[in-house]
């Protein structure tokens, strides 16, 4: 049995997507509990809490689906109900019911990510050559991730409208500028995705959930080899010797093909071996490879690196496979373990704190433009941003130098360029020491070159 988590702040609406999801799904399969949240900084400790028994998750909308996506694992299927553009024309047309001049006069709070959204709606609004006045519409834009240190300033910039007659209603996403208008007697309505909005997310999710099923069922390969095999025949001079250590290697990696049930080993040569496997296998298992590798440097002195393929034919698993050795022995330093899949995702430094997880490509063109200017690798890019949300706070050089494996001065050419091109931001310094300059720190900025926030910080709708 799957068990699936809802997350809202609205009980009425988690009963409701609830109700809808047990519609949609097979319950010899599926059961969902249902998560009611005060504010979004609830949201991290619930999604960590429940990640090893909840497989998929369900957010009535882009707050607390925003606040949760940094803290979940990879590939975890996760979705929130997203209104259309049908169901805000009809929130709008119950403000124009309601007013008292059958003007739309109406204040509208939504998050950033949804501004140019409503913008667009907006315009749409033209009929014929009659305009739509569109200097009566006020939009309050937020930032998701730090609504609850915003709803003062929302909830007054709706009542300020209000009492200025500049706006006969007001329309809110937020559960906590509704309670507060509502008991101020103003005339507000609540935004919510209706049951047309909530079975869309139920048919996104039964696909993400097939995604995941097919993906789990993929060809994994693992090539394990030494790390440096000159060394490693240098150090024998006779090849009985090298035979009796690639015996006592090939006993490690047998002990642990037996732990990952239905997997076999093809050894390539002295010193190389494959082994083939499923990949839900070889993920349940991950820790037993590792251990496994450290087992193998203790009692044979010999330093191991593995590379990690997914695939959908065995063909593609071995190609990603040695191409993941091959980029994890080019890493400084040298990684024990990295896995890449048939869209070029790459995991680095798998079972440490340091572990990354990053897609080295991109569809968007406006950001390769960025790049292309700026002189910085779309890998590289890629890398940095995975280091920032993983330190989830403002960071230095220093801090990226580290995590990359590059010189500190490489980390502060790659941030002068990023910087050049908005990538990045500059938010401040800090000086450890009485001596010498201060550190600048810096933060990721979205598309829309305004600067990333601190989820560690945020608070919620």
């Amino acid at each position: 049995m799957h068990l699936i988590g809802i997350v809202s702040n609205s009980k009425p609406t988690l009963e409701q997507i609830a109700a809808i999801a047990r519609q949609s799904f097979d319950a010899n399969q599926f059961q969902f509990t249902t998560f009611l949240y005060e504010n979004t900084s609830e949201i991290r400790s619930l999604v960590q809490s429940h990640k090893n028994t909840i497989i998929a998750w369900i957010f009535s909308g882009e707050t607390p689906y925003r606040c949760a996506k940094p803290y979940l694992d990879e590939g975890t299927p996760a979705v929130h109900c997203i209104i259309n553009g049908i169901e805000f024309y009809r929130y709008l047309l119950y403000c124009l019911q309601f007013s008292p001049v059958h003007r739309l006069r109406v204040s509208i709070d939504t998050p950033i990510q949804d501004k140019a959204s409503w913008n667009e709606l907006l315009e749409q609004l033209n009929i014929g050559e009659k305009s739509f006045p569109a200097d009566e519409v006020y939009l309050c834009p937020y930032d998701s991730l730090r609504i609850d240190e915003e709803i003062e300033r929302v909830t007054q910039r709706h009542i300020e409208l209000v009492y200025n007659k500049k706006v006969d209603s007001v329309l809110t996403s937020s559960t906590k500028v509704y309670g507060v208008l509502k008991r101020a007697g103003l005339p507000v309505y609540q935004v919510h995705g209706s049951t047309f909005t909530i079975r869309n997310a139920m048919l996104k999710l039964s696909e993400q959930l097939m995604e995941r099923h097919i993906i789990r069922h993929q060809v994994a390969v693992i090539r394990i080899g030494v790390t440096d095999l000159d060394e490693f025949f240098s150090r024998h001079d006779g090849s009985l010797q090298i035979q009796m250590l690639d015996m006592r290697i090939k006993r490690h990696i047998l002990e642990m093909c037996q732990a990952l049930h239905n997997s076999y080993l093809s050894q390539k040569d002295s010193g190389r071996y494959e082994i083939f496997a499923s990949r839900s296998v070889i993920e349940e298992n991950l820790s037993v490879i590792l251990s496994t590798i450290e087992d193998i440097r203790l009692y044979t002195n010999t330093e191991m690196s593995v590379g990690i393929g997914y695939g959908s034919t065995t063909g593609s698993a071995q190609h990603n496979a040695i191409h993941a050795i091959l980029y994890g022995r080019a890493q400084t330093p040298v990684q024990k373990l990295t896995i890449i899949d048939d869209t070029g995702m790459i995991q680095e430094n798998i079972g440490t704190k340091e572990a990354l997880t990053y897609q080295p490509s991109t569809n968007d063109p406006a950001l390769l433009a960025k790049l292309d200017r700026a002189g910085v690798g779309i890998k590289n890019y890629a890398k940095v941003n995975a280091i920032a949300q993983r330190i989830g706070r403002p960071f230095t050089s220093a801090e990226l130098a580290a995590q990359m494996g590059v010189t500190e001065r490489n980390a502060r050419r790659i941030l002068a360029a990023l910087l050049t091109e908005n990538l990045i931001a500059c938010v401040g310094e800090e000086s450890l020491t009485r001596r010498g300059r201060p550190s600048k720190k810096y933060v990721m900025s979205n598309p829309d070159n305004t600067p990333t926030h601190d989820p560690n910080t945020a608070a919620a709708d």
